[in-house]
């Protein structure tokens, strides 16, 4: 069972971004399991993925947990709800991305305005979407929430520089070189290249 670097956190703090860097920096590829449930949303018209029957929502997990049990090389999952999904497995990493609610509310307006007619985001504004995503986690998960091994906040920080902390925790964490991605040797974020001339 190979390891997972699963992100998590609510809209608008960047872990879609993020996973997409860490996956640039490793070579590993990296999984929205959560676009699934969107993109079922926006195809039937629905307010938010809430409205996604409940049914479609537990395969969506179901394929998730597969994946992470299964995957023969390293993977980075990144989903809102991953943590309660696989979080609790052995093999996992779990991320937990956070930003404050001022950003991350700036950031849901100027993706509203870039994307138009064609956004994938959901809601009228972060608070809609943080209620109707708690109400959501709680109908499929409960309450219980498994402590993150890494916790991220992005309200004043860079992709890079978040990508990078995960990146190196995860490293710092599983310790064996045989574990990480085909990049890795060459990359300036290998704990022997940091620091040296031409490095990130």
């Amino acid at each position: 069972m190979s390891n997972i670097i699963a992100i998590c956190g609510p809209t608008c703090v960047e872990k879609t971004n993020i996973a997409r860097e860490v996956s640039r920096l490793c070579g590993y590829k990296v999984k929205h399991p959560g676009e699934a449930a969107k993109t079922h949303a926006k195809a039937n018209k629905l307010h938010s993925a809430a409205e996604v029957p409940e049914e479609h929502l537990r395969t969506i997990d179901e394929d998730t947990k597969e994946m992470a049990r299964t995957t023969p090389m390293t993977m980075i999952i990144e989903s809102g709800f991953v943590d309660s999904v696989i979080g609790d497995m052995d093999n996992v990493y779990l991320v937990r991305v956070s930003a404050s609610d001022e950003v991350r509310q700036k950031r849901f307006e100027h993706r509203k305005e870039e994307g138009g007619g064609r956004t994938r985001q959901l809601g009228n504004d972060v608070a809609d979407q943080d209620a109707t995503d708690g109400e959501l986690r709680k109908r499929l998960y409960g309450d219980a929430r498994p402590a993150a091994a890494l916790e991220v906040d992005t309200s004043d920080r860079s992709v890079d520089e978040c990508a990078r902390e995960i990146w190196e925790g995860f490293v710092a964490t599983k310790g064996d070189e045989d574990f990480y991605g085909p990049q890795y040797a060459s990359s300036p974020y290998k704990f022997g290249n940091l620091g040296k001339e031409g490095s990130a």
